[in-house]
């Protein structure tokens, strides 16, 4: 089986919530986005991201920090799904988040709705599942 790990927002208690249930449903561990490093994408193969809403405070800077980490990192082979909990304000975001996986040679971004808002939590884990 594929290794798993759920990476949340460190400085939103809602993500962390919504990142320990997703992997609870998926068998996976979770971690902040402080604490990702070549160890951790060295020995994971599928990374679901469950970043904050841009409505909430200090995301903006948790987003940026995670495009810079990111940008530094060879994703080749990894696949990646992001969640984001509720809001259209995050489009432009996700797509910047994409396009950087994208140019660091991730396998896969599944590519199913990230809004809470249209489906809920249990809906949108078995839309992503078979694709871990």
């Amino acid at each position: 089986m594929k290794s798993t790990i759920v990476i949340y927002g460190h400085e939103s208690e809602l993500t962390k919530a919504d990142a320990k249930r997703i992997a609870f449903f998926l068998g996976a561990q979770t971690t902040c986005t402080h604490h990702i490093g070549m160890a951790i994408m060295n020995g994971v193969e599928n990374f679901v991201l469950c970043l904050p809403s841009l409505k909430e405070e200090g995301a903006e800077k948790e987003w940026q920090e995670l495009f810079d980490t990111f940008n530094d990192m060879n994703l080749t082979g990894k696949c990646f799904a992001i969640y984001v909990p509720s809001d259209s304000h995050s489009t432009n975001k996700i797509n910047h988040l994409k396009y950087i996986l994208y140019q660091r040679n991730a396998r896969h971004i599944i590519n199913q709705p990230v809004y809470l808002s249209h489906y809920s939590i249990e809906d949108w884990i078995s839309a992503i599942s078979p694709n871990l």
